[in-house]
């Protein structure tokens, strides 16, 4: 796993030169954005060890299999971890693909592997998670966000 820092609370962890996801510096340590393919956790907790942190909560930008596929790993290894995604993406981590009338009407595209760890949390659009602004940004995936970092730990 490729570890690339950006400043002091940013840190880029990236698996087969293509699929990342990032740790977040906060006050009580790491927000972890997305959790990689499966098999990524050791790599990820490593990463956080090696950073002087413990992640402390999960955020997911959508459910594709290359953003959760080392959740329930790492809700395994982090029992107590909060666990969060949208509204809508939960629905999808659900295994509903069923559309809303706002909704482009295509069929749901991408890997959607089974997931067994339930979200602790539920956010929307605006909310503030940390350091980080949740912004929707459905396209990619219906409930897919992006996150804004607005506050950083000095």
């Amino acid at each position: 796993m490729r570890i690339d820092n950006f400043g002091d609370n940013l840190i880029q962890l990236t698996r087969m030169g293509a699929f990342s996801c990032y740790l977040v510096r906060e006050a009580d340590g790491f927000t972890l954005v997305d959790t990689g393919l499966a098999g990524s956790a050791s790599g990820i907790l490593k990463a956080a060890d090696q950073a002087g942190g413990s992640i402390r909560r999960i955020v997911l930008t959508h459910p594709h299999g290359d953003h959760v596929g080392s959740l329930d790993e790492l809700h395994t290894a982090l029992p107590g971890v909060e666990v969060m995604l949208s509204t809508r993406s939960a629905r999808l981590m659900a295994r509903d693909f069923t559309l809303d009338r706002d909704e482009p009407q295509s069929p749901v595209r991408g890997s959607w592997p089974v997931v067994t760890t339930k979200p602790t949390k539920i956010f929307e659009g605006g909310d503030q998670i940390g350091s980080l602004q949740v912004i929707l940004s459905p396209g990619h995936t219906p409930g897919h966000v992006s996150f804004w970092i607005y506050a950083m730990v000095h």
